[in-house]
């Protein structure tokens, strides 16, 4: 077999190799058991806040209360502002629901925090996939009860400010049983009253998800098969991959001849145009000497040299095969190229391509 042959199946082989080691490492990086991670129960806290702020008697209104967004709040002419809240609970599943709160109502500013009140905790119970437990006893905020606070703390510190933060806090805690577990979360509403000039509202909706999650262990009898088939293809591509490679080598030229044949290219390029290769030692005749050339080229490339014509003779082989014979007469010595009919148009063909 030719090297070049032998070539294309090293590479041949190289390429299952690469592909079979990618397999196996994709093989060996799957477990074999994997676990899956799905959701049992889920559930949402929601909070909104609600106010009406009661005015004093005032030219801009001429009334004495606003509610929600209705319009601007000036500190001067706000009296109070009565607070409201409405907290639910939805979860996916029928539950037993427990929801526990307690309302932390405190002044803060840059310099110190100071609670104003706060309500006992409360209980509430009930049954479902929700629970909507409102709450109306939050603390009325005083505005001038908390400008009484601020300017006292300012007169006792000597520090004074000019704007500080009400903030009106719920700690909730909500537990639910339901069929295969139990949760337990806890919820921080805050709604934050900027003092100023303008009382500025903030926080109004809050909003808080959970879920709890449940893993399952299953068995994948596909990989340890995957693993086998990449392991046995790893091998034969190995197998495969090692012969080519042997053969390969097996067909080198020694070394010593590949650089003799180096040396000998260097010394004959420059006479390259005069210089034929022929298919062995000339062959003497009687008074005529043979010379045989390897390639139809050589022996063209002749006669154009020596100016003579190439002559042609075609004859039929014992066994039927069609034989052709060129050459080239210069006196006493012929140059020949013979060969059959199929290998000339097999060479013919490939120096189309």
């Amino acid at each position: 077999m030719k090297r070049s042959y032998i070539a294309l199946f090293v590479a041949f082989f190289a390429i299952l190799l690469a592909a079979s080691i990618g397999g196996l490492y994709y093989a060996y990086q799957t477990p074999i058991e994997a676990k899956l991670v799905s959701t049992s129960y889920e559930y949402q806290n929601q909070g909104k806040f609600d106010y009406t702020a009661v005015l004093l008697p005032n030219l801009l209104y001429n009334k004495t209360t606003l509610g929600e967004g209705e319009a601007t709040l000036y500190k001067k002419i706000t009296d109070s502002i009565v607070l409201n809240f409405t907290y639910t609970f939805n979860s996916s599943k029928p539950s037993n629901i427990t929801v526990s709160y307690k309302t932390y109502e405190y002044v803060t500013t840059p310099q110190w925090t100071k609670i104003i009140s706060e309500t006992p905790e409360e209980t509430f119970n009930t049954t479902g996939i929700e629970a909507q437990v409102p709450i109306n006893d939050i603390p009325i905020l005083n505005v001038s009860s908390v400008e009484s606070l601020v300017a006292r703390i300012a007169q006792e510190t000597g520090i004074y400010v000019t704007q500080y933060t009400v903030n009106v806090t719920l700690q909730i805690r909500v537990a639910a049983d339901y069929d295969g577990g139990s949760i337990s979360d806890s919820f921080t509403p805050q709604l934050t009253a900027t003092g100023g000039d303008i009382i500025s509202i903030d926080g109004l909706e809050n909003s808080k998800t959970g879920k709890t999650t449940s893993t399952e262990t299953v068995s994948q009898p596909w990989v340890v098969t995957e693993r086998y088939f990449f392991s046995g293809f790893f091998l034969a591509s190995l197998l495969g991959s090692a012969i080519a490679s042997w053969r390969y080598v097996k067909h080198s030229p020694p070394p010593h001849e590949v650089m003799r044949d180096e040396k000998i290219e260097d010394i004959i390029a420059p006479y390259e145009e005069i210089i034929f290769e022929t298919a062995g030692e000339p062959e003497n005749k009687g008074a005529t000497t043979i010379v045989r050339v390897k390639t139809i080229e050589d022996l063209v490339r002749i006669a154009d040299v020596l100016s003579k014509p190439v002559l042609q003779t075609r004859k039929t082989t014992i066994y039927g095969g069609r034989r052709i014979e060129l050459q080239v007469v210069d006196g006493n010595t012929r140059y020949k190229y013979e060969a059959m009919m199929s290998e000339v148009s097999t060479q013919t063909a490939g120096e189309e391509d």
